[in-house]
């Protein structure tokens, strides 16, 4: 009987070390990248949790290091605050409820009911044809020990990734971009928690606006629908748009959003690989607010293609006859570029 026992006791030995063996220093099958990924995705909204995150961007002049400070009580009552070192005050985001509410030196500059989209992981297939997953030990991030979650692109001069992942919570703790640069990878963006509380956030007051004189300013009605296929999204539409005719190996089409103003259609479109993505948007009259602000500090004018580099994300703006065509992604330029000169009528 005790030989019994025994054998029973080395087998389960031999089944768990395999288990460890496997989850640190493996590829990882499919499953268990969805599993991961699913995991990941989710950690940050079912823990309550408060903490200081810390963000760099690499370029060609100094990295810009700021601060953000995030609490989050429940998937809808979060707020971060951005803190800039050359800014004396911050940049305050809560989200309460169904109203998000930005405050820029004590005044509200937008308020707007937040969109709720179905979550969807039609990329995980994508993510494991694309990407190569290995996980290793990651250390210790803000307290707490963590896996590395080593992701290499199967593609060449494609971005790699490292995610520090929080091994009771699923939480990311640290992230790495870096791209390939000659034979070296290097950093282009980092962000990481420099400390990170578990406790549910004991001050209710942090997710209320404070100052009931401030004036929010109400943005204009939309209506969104979103489709599966193109073929349905022209049936919706009076006018035709626009699709490239170049897309970067690996990219398929995964949304369709049409979002119809009083005076404006703008037709969405966002491509992924799975981690990397980019959205072309098009608008037939005047660029989306948002954008144009953005070629306003630049001061770009429109003549054939507009090229901005913005916080780790590449923008190209291109009028291509009657059609305003804005291109965002947060993977190279070298595989934008082809894609916005293909748009044509």
């Amino acid at each position: 009987m005790n030989k019994i026992r025994i054998s029973i006791i080395l087998l389960l030995s031999i089944f768990i070390l395999g288990i460890g063996t496997k989850s640190f220093g493996q590829e990882l099958t499919g499953d268990e990248i969805d599993q991961l990924i699913k995991k990941m995705v989710d950690a940050r909204l079912r823990h309550q949790f408060m903490g200081d995150l810390m963000i760099k961007r690499f370029g060609n002049k100094q990295p810009r290091i700021f601060r953000k400070r995030i609490w989050v009580d429940s998937p809808n009552r979060i707020r971060d605050e951005i803190i800039f070192p050359d800014k004396k005050k911050s940049i305050i985001r809560i989200l309460n409820e169904d109203d998000f509410e930005t405050i820029v030196d004590g005044r509200s500059i937008l308020s707007r009911q937040r969109r709720h989209f179905k979550p969807r992981f039609p990329f995980l297939k994508r993510i494991e044809e694309n990407y190569d997953f290995n996980i290793v030990d990651g250390g210790i991030i803000a307290g707490r020990e963590t896996k590395l979650v080593v992701v290499k692109p199967k593609l060449k001069d494609r971005t790699n990734f490292k995610y520090w992942i929080d091994k009771e919570t699923g939480i990311v703790l640290k992230k790495e971009v870096l791209r390939l640069k000659g034979e070296n990878l290097i950093p282009i963006y980092e962000k990481s928690f420099t400390n990170i509380d578990y406790k549910p956030p004991m001050r209710p007051d942090l997710f209320r606006i404070k100052n009931k004189r401030i004036r929010r300013i109400p943005v204009p009605s939309f209506k969104t629908e979103e489709y599966e296929t193109i073929e349905q999204a022209r049936k919706s539409i009076k006018f035709p748009f626009l699709t490239p005719m170049n897309l970067p190996e690996g990219y398929q089409l995964d949304r369709i959003r049409i979002t119809k103003e009083r005076k404006n259609t703008t037709i969405h479109l966002n491509y992924t690989n799975g981690i990397t993505s980019f959205s072309i948007f098009q608008t037939r009259g005047t660029i989306p607010l948002n954008f144009g602000k953005i070629f306003r500090e630049e001061n770009k004018s429109v003549d054939d293609i507009i090229e901005i580099e913005r916080e780790n994300r590449s923008i190209f703006f291109r009028k291509v006859g009657l059609f305003n065509m804005t291109l965002i992604g947060n993977c190279s330029k070298e595989l934008l570029i082809p894609v916005i000169k293909s748009i044509s009528p």
